[in-house]
């Protein structure tokens, strides 16, 4: 398909300089064009370390977010294939905008990993992005390796948080929520149950083994009552720590709307004596 130049770019990032977008005649696609600018002196032969020359060109096209609805947005890679000067070995340049072993950019991989966060699934991805349902599903599996992965690492290394977040969040506002613990140091997500209510943040103390919290110190939560009284059961060693937000808030509607109350009952009653 022909592309009209209709807008000229100029930028340069890890290797490659924006040329031009190209956008198709019926507006349902657009490209932009990336050259390669590194100089072969800057590039080594992964094999033995020495020199090499340019082999032949080459492209590499790389889906990513739509510029706008019901678009596809590709970003296409003029790229250089190099042979060594000593081994003869020949490779290929890395582009370091692609997403492992796909054909998206990393933008397009962080765009799916939050739908995949949302737990939409791989079909209504699809539908959405446009993207190839092999390649929403290897995202996925990357996802869940990377998981693993961190998992079986803090296993290995006896890992036990010490402070923790619990807080709730919308699923769907003003219909469902859901209660959510971390790890405020480490940044580890450790359980998400459905509901906000103080049997469904019960759960949390059922399914985590109690002797993998023997090391928490403190807990910090919004001014929740539940939530209060379970961790002074289950953790009455660990330090409640309200945040400052619902802190503010609830000073807000307490104090500050007492003495508005106060001073709005003031006014009436000096307008009546007059």
């Amino acid at each position: 398909m022909l592309f009209l130049d209709d807008i000229k770019v100029e930028f340069e990032s890890q290797g490659f300089q924006g040329t031009h977008i190209g956008i198709s005649p019926d507006k349902d696609k657009s490209v932009l064009f990336l050259e390669s600018v590194r100089s072969t002196q800057t590039v080594r032969c992964p094999y033995c370390g020495g020199s090499v020359y340019i082999y032949e060109n080459g492209q590499v096209k790389l889906k990513d977010i739509p510029i706008q609805r019901d678009t596809t947005h590709i970003w296409n890679f003029f790229i250089h294939r190099y042979q060594c000067n000593c081994c003869h070995e020949t490779f290929t340049e890395e582009i370091p905008f692609k997403y492992p072993g796909t054909r998206i950019t990393y933008r397009a991989g962080n765009w799916i990993k939050g739908f995949l966060q949302q737990k939409m699934s791989i079909k209504a991805i699809q539908e959405l992005t446009g993207i190839h349902w092999d390649t929403i599903r290897k995202v996925q599996q990357i996802m869940d390796e990377a998981i693993w992965k961190r998992e079986k690492m803090l296993r290995e290394e006896g890992y036990k948080p010490r402070i923790l977040a619990v807080d709730e969040f919308a699923i769907h506002k003003g219909h469902s929520y859901a209660t959510c613990v971390m790890d405020l140091e480490q940044g580890d997500i450790l359980w998400v149950g459905k509901g906000r209510a103080m049997k469904n943040f019960e759960k949390f103390f059922e399914d985590v083994p109690s002797d993998s919290l023997s090391a928490v110190i403190a807990v910090a939560m919004a001014m929740n009552a539940s939530y209060n009284k379970l961790v002074t059961k289950h953790l009455p060693k660990a330090r409640i720590i309200y945040d400052r937000f619902h802190m503010q808030s609830q000073f807000g509607r307490d104090v500050l709307g007492a003495v508005r109350l106060d001073e709005a009952r003031r006014l009436q009653q000096q307008d009546q004596g007059r």
